[in-house]
């Protein structure tokens, strides 16, 4: 017989699965008409080789925080109810509503840094040990939990390295 962890992990796992297949799932790709006339025509010819990239005047006249929101940036929601009974019939259960934000700063070729924080309003009523939730036995009631803040510094030492330390050839 499976315990009740057991079970709760299968059927998270069989949640997860079904929801991969879900989105996994693309449009079918139609195939290209292979004419041997049009594979001898150059697709760019009727471009101007000289030509460079309009930037957009929108682009200039957007705000910093347009700016900041736009690019490599990541924000996700999560909620999450739970109700569980020990082996003596006492009752718990545990509500949450949880946010992440993950931003990357990056230039043209490289991403310089990145930052994380993922955070949780949490309600809890009762407890029972359970291995997703030690806190819980100290917070009972409402209360506010972090779980990732960090900031991650990419290729840091670069500048000081030459092309060779760097992995360039």
């Amino acid at each position: 017989m499976l315990t009740l962890f057991q079970r709760r992990l299968g059927f998270l796992a069989l949640i997860g699965l079904c929801g991969t297949c879900v989105w996994a799932q693309t449009e079918v790709p139609t195939k290209p008409v292979t004419n041997p006339g049009t594979l001898a025509q150059d697709p760019f010819a009727d471009l101007d080789p000289t030509s460079k990239a309009q930037v957009s005047s929108e682009t200039g006249s957007s705000s910093w925080l347009r700016n900041f929101l736009k690019d490599n940036f990541g924000f996700r929601k999560e909620i999450m109810s739970q109700f569980d009974t020990s082996e003596h019939g006492r009752p718990a259960s545990r509500q949450s509503v949880g946010f992440e934000v993950l931003k990357k700063f990056s230039t043209d070729t490289a991403t310089v840094a990145a930052f994380d924080f993922q955070g949780r309003l949490v309600r809890r009523d009762g407890f029972n040990p359970l291995p997703n939730d030690m806190e819980g036995e100290f917070r009972q009631g409402w209360a506010f939990e972090y779980h990732n803040l960090y900031v991650d510094l990419y290729n840091v030492l670069n500048p000081f390295l030459s092309d060779s330390q760097r992995g360039g050839t």
